[in-house]
């Protein structure tokens, strides 16, 4: 509870309900004001552990996207897409897509049917669509989609005995009891500043904070130490770190011996790493190396926080297990303020739930690119949202789907997918339905309450899975519009949320701040108060606490052996392949303000400034004539896009950035030509996080662009430099 003035509207209001905001897996809590059933305000809940009455961009501009023009309210089908779309009943709408679906499944049985998803899609989606994919015998499944390395199939599963879509050791009101915190690979002040927060608490209070990244990203800029590495070396700066302490003996030997096994082999695996070349290789000095290196050694306890919803789907199997590794090797894991703590988590395991409902086909990760590209004419997709903003392979996949016989599209606004879709159904968004938050950056379960009246066109995905199963005859189809008692039932069934229901989490019924799991038992429904911690959320703070076992398990780790089994990091990930044609690498990023991933595209950027931006260093600027603001073509064999260029004398030579990311397809990007500059990647890998390109002043020679690029890249300069930069408020 705090002290401070509680906020309140000035704007005419009835009622004031209290919910959770969807925009993101931070889990804000906000007070809503109403007037006659009709949203007229929103404020952060200032009782809400999470947010304490903040609330980001998103959240302030949440009531807009109710009453903007884009919201989708009325069900629309095409019998080509050659034709417009017409407007119809959702009884003529669902009519045809099952009538499209029988014809599908009559001509190439059901597996040519595919379920499409993402984590980041909404839980009464992901939970229905799953089931239903179960149950038809789909192709494909929405889980399949989601990011190996942090699945069942990933080695820090055989590591710890908990895949790294559930794992988040210590959640963000703990971390204030670091003594380092280590930000890897990701930038959780620009994709989620609400968890950020805690970040910036705990280095207030004399936590060390420091950053790996070949970015100086906004997290990076308020840290208090940041290891900028060429593109790509992120990985093996993180070993040659771990091989400096493991010499030095920098490791906790009681946790060592007590509760890990395989130590030999994690040190084997290390031995060929000389942290002078890695140094080299990353394009750092070696003593900015051994400084980072001391402070890692020093700060116990250590936590490492990755995995946030712009970079999750980038981490390989390597990098998880060394940051694993890393607070192992301390004894960081089951103490205050320790841990490996990888954001945007759940409970749920789709794929055993997928199991449980008769799903008897193997189902191995999926990229999206390649199934289209694979998949034979006339195969249905079905998806939510805009798959085309994970897309990777250039135009070959997207004229893959241009083929398919039916393509459904859940969706509360407008979207590229559209443009491939037969059908189009209108969904509500989450300030008009009741619904869990399950995915969470805080290890929460939360409920969201309906707060505003849907229009009459719009369903819960619920509802529309529950019809599609009864017309199509399948057995246990999903409650048409229970979104409780559904969530009751799968709360239930998972083994790491028995003791979780609706009612326990109701925000105008409980304490803010929801549930924290595993939540298996009574005590787990109430606020923690221990030697180790007083909880301001209910529920267990720490994972892995001496003397406990896990959830669904009788063990503290969950392996077989019941210890950590440290794994082998053979091949981290090396340099950036580039050549003569491209010298250069693109990496994309995600400003909260920016975020297409979760819901209706808003954003408070003045209309007249073109995106995305391009962030280059000054001296690459300078080799190629370009100025803040011209605009930069960059471009490789598969496509080209131009953009304004933004002069960033942080970024290595070598690194093109574009923070806001590069989802040219949502509604408010105009006149940027699609680009297909991303590669797929190998079958059950993770995205590559970067591309190679050239880049150029726009309407320049290219060629001559590429030689001054090779030119400059070949002396291996990089670092800050006088440059003359335009003030900010000149910039587009």
């Amino acid at each position: 509870m705090t002290f401070g003035k509680r906020q309140e509207t000035v704007r005419p209001s009835d009622g004031m309900h209290r919910t959770i905001c969807g925009n993101c897996p931070a889990g804000c809590g906000l007070k809503v004001f109403v007037l006659n059933g009709r949203v007229v305000d929103i404020f952060g809940d200032e009782d809400h552990p999470v947010n304490k009455g903040s609330v980001c961009p998103k959240g302030l501009l949440a009531c807009l996207a109710l009453t903007a023009p884009r919201h989708l309210t009325q069900p629309r089908i095409r019998d080509r897409l050659q034709e417009d779309f017409r407007t119809v009943d959702w009884s003529e709408a669902l009519e045809f897509v099952t009538g499209r679906l029988s014809l599908v499944m009559s001509q190439a049985g059901p597996e040519a049917v595919h379920v499409i998803g993402a984590e980041s899609d909404p839980f009464e989606y992901l939970s229905a669509a799953t089931l239903f994919a179960a149950r038809l015998g789909a192709g494909s499944a929405p889980f399949q989609f989601f990011p190996p390395a942090l699945g069942d199939a990933g080695r820090l599963h055989r590591m710890l005995g908990v895949s790294g879509a559930r794992l988040q050791m210590n959640p963000p009101r703990d971390w204030a009891a670091s003594r380092g915190i280590l930000i890897y690979r990701s930038d959780p002040a620009a994709a989620a500043p609400m968890t950020f927060g805690p970040v910036l608490d705990a280095r207030d209070r004399g936590t060390w904070v420091g950053v790996i990244d070949s970015r100086r990203t906004i997290s990076a800029a308020r840290a208090n130490q940041a290891l900028v590495v060429a593109p790509g070396t992120e990985s093996l700066a993180l070993k040659a770190l771990l091989r400096l302490m493991v010499d030095r003996g920098a490791i906790n030997p009681d946790f060592v011996s007590e509760w890990t096994t395989d130590l030999d082999g994690l040190r084997r695996s290390l031995a060929g790493v000389e942290p002078g070349a890695v140094a080299a290789a990353c394009r750092v000095t070696p003593a900015a190396l051994e400084s980072m290196a001391r402070q890692l050694a020093s700060r116990r306890p250590l936590q490492v926080v990755a995995a946030d919803t712009a970079s999750r789907a980038y981490l390989a199997d390597d990098e998880l297990c060394l940051a694993a590794s890393l607070v192992a090797l301390t004894g960081s894991i089951g103490v205050p303020g320790g841990g490996l703590n990888l954001l945007a988590v759940s409970p749920f395991n789709w794929a055993r739930t997928a199991s449980a409902a008769g799903d008897r086909q193997p189902r191995p990760p999926l990229d999206l690119g390649r199934l289209l590209i694979s998949a034979s004419p006339g195969q249905a997709f079905m998806a939510y949202g805009n798959p085309l903003a994970h897309l990777r392979g250039g135009q070959a996949p997207r004229d893959a789907l241009a083929r398919a016989g039916l393509v459904v599209r859940l969706a509360c606004g407008p979207g590229a997918f559209d443009d491939f879709a037969h059908v189009v159904l209108p969904m509500t968004w989450w300030l008009e339905s009741d619904g869990l938050l399950a995915t969470s950056n805080g290890r929460m379960l939360q409920w969201q309450r309906r707060v505003a009246t849907p229009p009459p066109g719009c369903r819960n995905p619920l509802a529309v899975w529950a019809e599609i199963s009864a017309r199509l005859r399948l057995e246990g189809g999903s409650a048409a519009g229970d979104a409780a008692g559904w969530a009751d039932d799968l709360l239930g069934a998972d083994p790491l949320t028995t003791a979780a229901s609706v009612t326990a989490l109701d925000p105008e019924a409980n304490p803010p701040g929801g549930l924290l799991w595993p939540c298996t038992q009574a005590q787990d429904l109430t606020l923690e108060n221990s030697r180790f911690v007083r909880g301001n959320s209910r529920g267990r703070h720490i994972l892995f606490l001496p003397w406990s076992s896990f959830g669904g398990s009788d063990k503290r780790f969950p392996t077989p052996g019941g210890r950590i089994v440290f794994q082998p990091v053979e091949a981290p990930f090396a340099p950036v392949g580039t050549d003569a044609d491209h010298p250069l690498a693109l990496t994309i990023g995600a400003v909260v303000d920016a975020t297409t991933v979760f819901g209706p595209h808003l954003s408070n950027h003045p209309p007249h400034r073109p995106r995305p931006l391009v962030r280059i260093h000054p001296r690459t600027a300078r080799a190629i004539g370009v100025s803040a603001g011209d605009r930069l073509t960059v471009a490789n064999a598969r496509g080209a896009f131009s953009a304004p260029a933004q002069i960033a004398d942080e970024l290595p030579e070598g690194l093109l950035f574009c923070p806001e990311g590069l989802d040219h397809r949502v509604p408010d990007f105009h006149g940027l030509p699609p680009a297909a500059l991303f590669a797929l990647p190998a079958p059950g890998q993770p995205l590559a996080a970067y591309t190679p390109v050239t880049a150029y002043a726009e309407g320049s020679d290219p060629g001559r662009a590429r030689r001054a690029l090779a030119r400059l890249l070949a002396g291996d300069r990089q670092g800050p430099t006088p440059f003359p930069l335009r003030p900010p408020e000149d910039l587009p």
